[in-house]
């Protein structure tokens, strides 16, 4: 879920770089002239936003992997370390998955 998330905001992102762009080009038409006007400086800008955000949106994406990987593969160990997490952690376990949850 967290992914698909990160992902839709790395293109809301570049939507926003590529209206930037929009912009740049109606500022100084000359520096995308040559290249197609503004569609070449919507794209570029596009690309450029969407390539930094993913880059930058893999740090929290691995971030969240790591914290479930804890959970799952070495819960006492979790627990030891971040008590206040893990007890969060399995109290929204259980909400969500009352009959499953063995813990």
């Amino acid at each position: 879920l967290i992914s698909n998330v990160l992902t839709l905001f790395a293109f809301i992102i570049g939507m926003l770089t590529g209206c930037v762009g929009l912009v740049m080009n109606e500022i100084e038409k000359s520096w995308f002239e040559d290249y197609g006007g503004a569609a070449s400086a919507f794209g570029f800008a596009f690309l450029i936003g969407i390539v930094i955000s993913m880059i930058t949106l893999s740090v929290v994406d691995s971030s969240v992997n790591t914290v479930l990987v804890c959970f799952a593969e070495a819960p006492a160990e979790f627990e030891q370390n971040y008590p206040e997490l893990s007890s969060e952690m399995r109290d929204a376990w259980r909400e969500v998955y009352p009959a499953e949850c063995g813990f």
